[in-house]
């Protein structure tokens, strides 16, 4: 569940949770974010608070791409850790804060498939693949 305030002047969007719906339901997606920031004030500042451990990349993907098209500024806080794909979902903020205790976790792709060499090899490139976007994303970003 996304929690999030919207407030006069700024508002606050809590991602406090893993990426993506797990089989009970709970995760974070990139419609309950979208459906968020509908209740924002347009163009207004924003604070993103992270304390998640990652998750699916292609709803943190959209997540961060959705936080990149809003129109006011982005503050990212890392309260206690931004692993995985919430690492990249943090460098959506036009400023980043980390508490001096807090943690960020970047790593390659990795997942599980089953089938034959043929589907293996055509699985590692659609890793390669997604590990080439996301370094760009941190590239762009951060510098």
């Amino acid at each position: 569940m996304v929690q999030f305030f919207a407030k006069a002047e700024k508002s606050e969007l809590y991602i406090y949770d893993a990426i993506g719906q797990d089989y009970f339901g709970d995760g974070i997606t990139a419609k309950s974010i979208s459906d968020a920031l509908k209740e924002f004030k347009p163009n207004s500042a924003m604070d993103i608070y992270i304390n998640s451990p990652g998750g699916s990349v292609f709803e943190g993907v959209a997540i961060y791409n959705q936080l990149m098209r809003w129109g006011g500024k982005r503050t990212v806080h890392i309260d206690g850790i931004a692993a995985s794909i919430a690492s990249v979902i943090a460098m959506a903020g036009d400023e980043r804060r980390m508490a001096s205790n807090a943690l960020i976790m970047i790593h390659q792709a990795y997942g599980i498939t089953i089938g034959n060499a043929d589907e293996m090899r055509k699985y590692a490139e659609s890793l390669d693949k997604i590990d080439e976007t996301l370094v760009s994303t941190y590239v762009e970003r951060a510098g």
